[in-house]
């Protein structure tokens, strides 16, 4: 079988076609994060610019104990989740318990 010779510009033309934004990773994905990711260690790189655009959340376990009222044990330690909208500075609080108590 004779097969065709290709052409430096077709393979040229496909190499370009490749997203510039894969080979950079591909070559050096150290450089490529700091160029490409927003966030980097749970820190945004850029500036919120809308309300609801960047969220800061932190959760944590509080020192408190959830009692059932029928038997007097205790069910668990409820854990809080704060969340605060970085542009408008506003914020939410959801506190829950991680296990569901069923009493008969």
């Amino acid at each position: 079988m004779n097969e065709a010779e290709v052409k430096y510009s077709t393979i040229s033309d496909i190499i370009d076609r490749i997203d510039k934004q894969a080979v950079e990773r591909l070559r050096n994905i150290n450089k490529a994060k700091t160029i490409y990711d927003e966030v980097a260690r749970g820190y945004a790189n850029r500036e919120a610019i809308y309300r609801l655009d960047i969220i800061q959340m932190d959760h944590t376990r509080l020192d408190m104990q959830v009692i059932d009222d029928v038997t007097g044990l205790v069910i668990d330690r409820p854990w809080i989740t704060l969340g605060i909208d970085v542009f408008s500075r506003g914020y939410g609080v959801y506190i829950y318990l991680m296990k569901i108590h069923q009493s008969m």
